[in-house]
This record gives C-alpha cells, structure tokens and sequence, in this order.
C-alpha cells in the first residue's frame, strides 16, 4: 500500500510539472535558511559542554560601581588563589591562569640559537596543573600532573608542536623562548583544542613562570585586578554557587578590607553567552540573539510551510475530478488523505535534499559572519537527523494535511460534473487567514531587518568621543628588546608618508582589554572610594585617538 502511494506521487509529480518545482523551490529555500540557522545555533550552543564536569565549573568575576555607572571584569587580584586554596582547602580544585596575548615565540635549536621565530595572536597561557584537573583535554605525550609542575615548562597542542618542530613526536624536551626573555621546555602535547571551546590556548606556559615576569609586589597585591588573571574552581558535588558566593564576602573582608568590588561565581555554561563577562576566546553570543535566531528560522520555516498550502489548495480545483474517479472507484477519505500526504512528503524529501545542497554552497559565506570554522562539516553536526527528520515530519504534516483535507473532501457526483467551483472547495476563510499571517510574518522580518540596518548605521555614524577612521593598529612584541628600540620604530613609522602621529599604547580606547586598581590622594589614605580602569599609553596616545578632555590638557 505505502509502495502504491508513494508510485502514484512520483506520477503526480511528474505529471505537474511546474507546480511540483514551484513548491520545491519555496520549501527548499525556506528549509534551508532554517538548516543554516539550526547549525549556526546548535553550533554555539555546543562551546564548552564536552567538559565531564561542566556543571561544577565556575570563574570568579567582579563588578564594581563608580560615578559613570557600572564596571564589569573577569579578573581577580593574583594573591586570590593561593588564598582561596589555604582558607578553604575543601574546595574541589582552583586553577589561576593569566592570559598573554600576541606573544612572539622563537623555536631553539639543537645548539642553543634561536631559529625560527612565530607571532601568536593567541599568545601564551599561563596555568598550573590544577587546570587539567579541572578541564578536560585529551594527553598524547606528557603527565597532566607533572607537566606544568615548574616554572618554565611548556604544553603545547599537536598543531602548534607541528608547525614549530616539524613532527610533534620530536617536539618534548625541546625549547622555546617567549618575546625574547623567558626560556621554556616543551614537557607535554595535547589533541588539538575542539574549536567549540572558549578556550583556544594552544602554548600553555607554567602559571610558576609568572614569578620571573612580575614583582613579588604583584603577587601579594589585592588593590591591583588585571583582566587577564583568572580564577576558575571546581565546586564540591554539593556545594552551591549561592553558598560560595556568601562565603566570597567574607573571603575579601579578611584580606582585603578596603575592597568595594562585588565578587561572584559565573557558572562555565554561562561564559560563551555573557558579554559582561567575556570568555577568554572573547568569542560571545548573547541569549537574547539565540532566541531571536530561533524565531527567525521558525517564521522562515512557517511562511514555507503557508506558501505551500495556499498553493495546494489553489491546484485542488483542477484535481477534483481525479478525485471523484477515486471515490467512485471505491477510496474512502482516509486513504485519499494518505495519498496526498505521501505527495507532500515526496515533494518535503526533495526540497530537504535539495535545502542541503544550498547549505553547502553557502556555507562559505555564512562562516565569515558566524563562529563556525572553516573546517566545519555539515554532515558531522550533532543531532542534524534528528532536526532533518523532524522537519520532514513536521513540514509533511503542516503542509500536506490541510489540503489532503481539502482534496479527500470533494462530493464524487459534483467532482466528476465539473460543477466543483472555489467557493465549493471550503477552507476559504483558512486560506485568506493563511495568506494574512503569511504577510504579516513576512512584514515583521522585513521590519525587524530594517531596524537591524538602521541600527547598524547608527553605530558606525556615532560619534565616540574618539578617532576611528584611518587609523592602524599594530601588534609589536613587548620584550625588553622591543622596547628599548621603541624609540627608533616611532620615528620610522613617523616619517612614513602619510603618517601624522604615532602612539603606543596597551589597547585601543573601547578595547576591552584593561586592568583596574585604586589610587588616593595624599591628603587621605581612603584609596579604595576611587577605583579606576587603566590603559597603559604614551603622550601621543590623546592626539592620535583624537579623545577630547572633560578637564586638563
């Protein structure tokens, strides 16, 4: 029976040509911008979660108010957690790591000269062995316990072992030197980092090593908060984060009395979706524009879906007669409801084929503007049957139950009399509401993509307060030999043609790379009413920039 439904849809299809291409085309292209927005959803959604204990994973970040509002950062002071691991050592684990970016990294020979030399935008990550108790990465070479034990030692992924050493088998025990000053030795390799992971360090260094790059000030200052320092733990099964945070007030009290920042826990599931509170990867998608891609997909999805209904209903007029014969010849109305339902789900499967094949010409498109990496693979997306399956059942039924409805309904004797008019089709209220919502939906998208342009023109036309336009950054490395030819490279990069000023600087002015710290004035000691977010920069950082002072020149 289903063999004979299926037969006769193939048939009818055919039969109609145009009609089966136009429906083809319109479910195709609706189920396919679905398709791009599930993977694009399902995609973010996935950062992070492969971690055995992502439940129990937490980062600890602060917010502190002053005169302009309110500040948000994901650092702590670097005393924090050896602190926290002496206070309460049944605490499940704290791992501190501290982010360098833009890192240069010279490869060592054989002979101790340095060879070729990398730039890593990434940088240099800085973690204990506490990390890989708390995260979870898969080892080829080296002890998790051992390998980040002493001060400069090295980690590093299969790929960037590779492109350093040639073959990451050859890659431990041999060294690397860090912007021109710090030597350490390759002790373990890790698999390649899954890309949907905010954590993307590929040459982690010994959070140890940090001792020969800062003052032994830094490591007992609470005063002072760089954004790149940071504290994850592992909670006890058991305990709470409401708990913990309690027991946060009283930590900072007792080491830190001056302290007026507001420390919390932020759950792991929460970094990639929180802006406030970036991830490291600095890669973050709001809920809220989750939520809104998923209405998006399903509006595009209903209008496909009405689209086809509406061009059903309209064609059962010339199927009324065949219809009638089918009556007469003895089909009742529920096997006439499958036969058009197993139209619908031939003409679904098609255009589910056919959505795929659009999928991948676009996605090379798609990837620039969305997280999803080059080497993304569209077949190797988890629960992608699952979503197709559900597509096809869903739309199949949406699309195909109302007409069939329609069809199965016609009387034999007026079918085969031709004396089947619209108006006797029944159904016409339903079609014109069809058609209202169609539009109306269609016209929300087109409104709410208007704003999303004027939206978007209004933050590239709005003044900032500073320069945007024609000015270049540059990532230079900041060694001590860097710097000390600083001088000279400003005086080059001035004399270029076209060039009018030359800064440097730690970040751009709406960079939101910073630390924060106190300050005092000498008539009082009061030094924690007047915290302040600092951006290292020289002279020429105000006229380049182009920032006009409230006060002072």
């Amino acid at each position: 029976m289903l063999y004979s439904y299926l037969k006769i849809a193939f048939r009818n299809l055919i039969r109609h040509k145009a009609f089966s291409i136009l429906n083809i085309a319109g479910l195709a292209v609706g189920i396919a911008a679905a398709l791009v927005i599930f993977l694009v959803v399902n995609f973010e959604l996935s950062f992070d979660t492969f971690h055995a204990k992502k439940d129990r994973i937490y980062r600890v970040v602060n917010e502190f108010m002053h005169a302009a509002g309110k500040d948000y950062q994901t650092g702590v002071p670097f005393p924090f957690g050896e602190a926290l691991k002496t206070d309460y050592p049944q605490l499940g684990k704290v791992a501190m790591t501290f982010g360098a970016y833009n890192t240069q990294i010279s490869v060592i020979d054989e002979e101790g000269n340095i060879g070729k030399k990398f730039k890593e935008e990434a940088g240099a990550f800085f973690a204990g062995p506490e990390f890989f108790e708390v995260f979870d990465y898969h080892w080829l070479a080296g002890n998790p316990k051992k390998a980040l034990a002493e001060p400069n030692m090295a980690v590093l992924t299969q790929s960037e072992a590779e492109k350093y050493f040639g073959d990451w088998h050859q890659a431990l025990g041999k060294q690397l030197k860090l912007d021109n000053q710090t030597l350490v030795q390759v002790t373990g390799i890790l698999e390649d980092v899954p890309y949907n992971s905010d954590f993307q360090q590929e040459v982690i260094v010994s959070y140890a090593t940090l001792r020969s790059l800062f003052s032994e000030n830094d490591f007992t200052n609470w005063g002072s908060v760089s954004s790149g320092v940071q504290c994850y733990i592992l909670l006890p099964e058991g305990t709470t984060e409401a708990s913990f945070n309690r027991l946060l007030v009283s930590f900072l009290k007792k080491h830190y009395p001056k302290n007026k920042n507001t420390y919390k826990l932020q759950p792991l599931s929460d970094l990639h979706f929180n802006p406030n509170y970036p991830p490291p990867s600095f890669r973050s998608i709001t809920k809220q524009t989750i939520t809104s891609l998923e209405l998006i997909g399903l509006f595009i999805l209903v209008i496909a879906c009405i689209n086809f209904v509406n061009l059903a209903t309209a064609q059962a007029l010339g199927r009324a007669k065949e219809a009638g014969v089918r009556k007469v010849l003895g089909s009742n109305r529920g096997q006439l409801i499958w036969q058009f339902l197993g139209e619908t789900f031939v003409i679904v499967l098609i255009a589910v084929l056919s959505a795929i094949l659009l999928v991948q010409l676009v996605l090379p498109w798609v990837q620039p503007i969305s997280n999803l990496p080059e080497s993304f693979n569209l077949y190797a997306a988890p629960h992608l049957l699952l979503f197709l399956f559900g597509i096809i059942v869903s739309v199949t039924f949406l699309s195909g139950f109302y007409p069939a409805l329609v069809l199965s309904g016609f009387q034999p004797i007026q079918a085969l009399k031709s004396k089947m008019t619209i108006q006797t089709l029944g159904g016409i209220s339903l079609r014109k509401s069809l058609v209202v919502l169609q539009f109306s939906v269609a016209q929300v998208l087109i409104i709410a993509t208007l704003i999303a342009i004027c939206q978007m023109n209004f933050i590239r036309q709005k003044d900032l307060g500073f320069n945007q336009r024609a000015v270049l950054l540059v990532e230079i490395p900041d060694d001590s030999l860097a710097q000390a030819k600083m001088h000279h490279l400003k005086n080059q990069f001035a004399a270029l043609p076209g060039v009018e000023r030359v800064s440097f600087n730690f970040s751009a002015p709406l960079s939101g790379s910073s630390s924060s710290s106190n300050f005092g004035f000498t008539s009082t000691t009061k030094d924690e009413d007047f915290p302040l977010n600092i951006k290292a920069a020289d002279a020429d950082y105000f006229s380049t920039f182009q920032l006009r002072f409230a006060a002072g020149r």
